[in-house]
């Protein structure tokens, strides 16, 4: 990132900010100079107004956009006429579902043939379970209870005469009279719902396209009167100071020498403390998501974003490794995706997941928890699956130690002493394990002196505090076994729901339904199981595993003067 400082004239000052929010890679800030005033905005309370209003506006008439079509009115008037027609039918769905809520409740007394002295009746009790089936209310039979029961809605109604009542219930309100005009009211509302939604929608496809070009504009213009309270001055020269990637630099220069020849200096240099910008190749940017729910790194330090698209999909298709829980995930994740804009980033790095799932289920031979093959089975292989999740922890452990020595490696002591202390102990231990278990004592003394050289480190580092924690890099790595822990629950639930459902296909028809029903809930309830375990534990080991190592984050994120987080740009 490079700092910028832009001298133009005063009467070009308007000129250069209208190209700078078109351009979008510069990020103002603001200075103090005994030989310059603060510019500061000019009174705009109107247009600021009318850009909320137009906003508004665009937002309301949005949902019943289909195509733009010819026809344009008065701004104002398409405004004013917004707010009533979406006023008129906010209220009317309302009165809707008022409607069909008294309907249901009319339903309810005509199915519970419930009299008007019942209602009056001090000692019923009304209400509802989620549930169809009768026999949950078996219990009133045996408590001497007498009842009546109605299923609506996938709820079972029931009205019971008795206030002591021996079960679960939701009690379900029903008035003492009806209104028994409740289908004309609900064909009138309907009819008149409908003639809204096409007036609505007629304005719609008529005036959107027109308002959003007039946002912009007029976004444009408070934005850069805004802007200005950034700007110092002199009598005849505008000072602009801002935050630019260094790539760009160029391109800035050359904008404004197309815009104002040579009536203008620029002078560039690199930027100490400045926001983060995160660019990241496709795939790896959606990952900056993650990122950002942790913190933003800060302007320069190392962004792992990269490391996370290589690594959090290996460590999800390690746990959920099944191709048939994969490609199921990856289905439900693809129609999410389509529905859910707003999450298309997440929901992505979720699809990439599932992506490894399969891969992995492919690997395990692992469909639905069956295992027509074996390549490496789970349930055959446990204690070679802990030794690789406990692999995955050294290596991810130690990445995070090397990065955060890169991070401090202008300090090179602080580097050795902080971050490679760490690396040279687990060495150490490594040598003197390998050593006794070969019989070599020069290896085992050898280990033992490494071991001894980074509790030197380590103290010189972080003091008794250090020497405190020496166990906690070994609990770190052995972290890493939730991985073929959770992984090995999945399968087990798998196999438990094949083996309980499989026997009752051949038990006759009535059983083959039941375990047709155990099958489906028993795997969509372990995939969905599956899918949270595997992106919680993997997101932790980020997190908590793997950041601490050499992240602190806290940074700011850039925001280019003309950037927009409106949707109304098409």
């Amino acid at each position: 990132m490079s700092k910028v400082r832009i001298f133009v004239l005063k009467n070009d000052m308007n000129k250069v900010l209208s190209m700078l929010y078109d351009l979008k890679l510069m990020e103002f800030f603001s200075v103090k100079n005994a030989k310059f005033e603060q510019v500061g905005a000019e009174e705009h309370e109107k247009d600021s107004g009318d850009l909320l209003k137009l906003r508004s506006t665009i937002t309301l008439l949005k949902p019943f956009f289909t195509k733009e079509v010819s026809g344009k009115e008065e701004e104002e008037q398409v405004m004013k006429k917004t707010f009533e027609l979406e006023s008129q039918y906010s209220k009317i769905s309302k009165e809707l579902l008022f409607i069909e809520d008294a309907k249901r409740r009319k339903a309810v007394i005509k199915g519970l043939n419930i009299k008007e002295k019942d209602l009056k009746d001090p000692k019923i009790s009304i209400g509802f379970l989620h549930s169809k089936s009768p026999l949950d209310l078996k219990v009133l039979d045996k408590a001497g209870i007498r009842y009546r029961s109605t299923t609506f809605d996938e709820r079972l109604y029931f009205i019971a005469y008795s206030k002591d009542i021996p079960l679960h219930f939701t009690p379900f309100y029903l008035p003492q009279k009806v209104d028994a005009h409740l289908e004309q009211k609900l064909a009138k509302e309907r009819a008149l719902k409908k003639t809204l939604f096409a007036e609505l929608k007629e304005l719609a496809n008529e005036n959107l396209r027109h308002l959003q070009r007039k946002e912009l504009k007029l976004s444009k213009q408070v934005s850069s009167e805004e802007a200005k309270n950034h700007l110092i001055a002199s009598k005849n020269i505008t000072v602009l100071n801002g935050y630019i990637p260094n790539a760009l630099v160029k391109k800035l220069r050359s904008n404004l020498e197309r815009e104002l020849a040579d009536s203008f200096e620029m002078e560039a240099e690199p930027a100490k403390d400045a926001p983060s910008l995160l660019q990241n190749i496709t795939g790896a940017d959606k990952f900056e998501t993650l990122l950002k729910m942790y913190s933003l790194p800060k302007y320069g330090e190392f962004d792992p974003s990269f490391i996370m698209f290589l690594i959090f999909p290996l460590f999800f298709g390690f746990v959920l490794g099944d191709v048939g829980y994969g490609l199921v995930s990856l289905f439900a994740f693809s129609l999410a995706k389509l529905k859910y804009k707003n999450l298309k980033d997440f929901l992505s790095i979720l699809q990439l997941s599932a992506l490894s799932s399969i891969l992995f289920g492919i690997i395990y031979g692992e469909y639905f928890g069956f295992e027509p093959y074996h390549i490496f089975s789970r349930t055959e292989n446990v204690m070679a699956l802990l030794l690789i999740a406990v692999g995955f922890g050294v290596v991810h452990i130690n990445m995070g130690l090397l990065i955060g020595f890169y991070n401090t490696r202008h300090h090179l002591k602080h580097a050795i002493c902080d971050k490679l202390s760490w690396i040279i102990l687990q060495l150490g231990v490594a040598l003197a394990i390998l050593g006794s278990i070969g019989e070599s004592s020069g290896l085992f003394y050898a280990g033992l002196a490494t071991v001894l050289l980074a509790v030197v480190l380590i103290f010189i580092g972080h003091g008794f505090v250090g020497l405190i924690e020496l166990p906690s890099i070994f609990s770190n790595i052995l972290s890493y076994a939730r991985l073929m822990a959770v992984g090995f629950s999945s399968i087990v639930i798998a196999i438990m729901v094949n083996e309980f459902s499989i026997p009752l296909f051949e038990a006759g028809l009535l059983p083959a339904l039941g375990g047709v029903l155990l099958f489906v809930v028993g795997h969509v309830f372990n995939i969905v199981l599956g899918n949270f375990e595997s992106f919680l534990h993997t997101l932790r080991l980020h997190y908590v595993e793997f950041f601490t190592k050499f992240y602190s984050g806290g940074g700011r994120e850039f925001k280019p003067f003309g950037q927009r987080d409106l949707d109304s740009e098409e």
